[in-house]
């Protein structure tokens, strides 16, 4: 998969993530960016984090791939959270 919107280069990419899963967490994260208001961003995080803990819990990822995931949609919460503020 080419690099996501709004990204020269794919956050989750270098991570061993079969594509069935890249292409749900990518699903995910954009939700996130596209969220019209700060509760959408909450509610979209959210999902995201759920559907990381189900992975984490099934053992599908590695820890590594886990903990950057979680910093990935942090990361991307916190971005569209500061651009609805402004």
């Amino acid at each position: 998969m080419s690099a996501r919107s709004g990204y020269a280069i794919d956050p989750l990419s270098g991570m061993t993530i079969p594509s069935q899963v890249l292409a749900a967490l990518h699903d995910r994260l954009i939700a996130i960016e596209q969220a019209s208001d700060t509760q959408q961003v909450y509610l979209a995080t959210e999902k995201a984090e759920s559907f990381v803990e189900a992975l984490e819990a099934v053992n599908a990822l590695s820890q590594a791939d886990i903990f950057r995931i979680h910093q990935v949609i942090d990361t991307v919460a916190q971005a569209r959270t500061m651009v609805l503020m402004l």
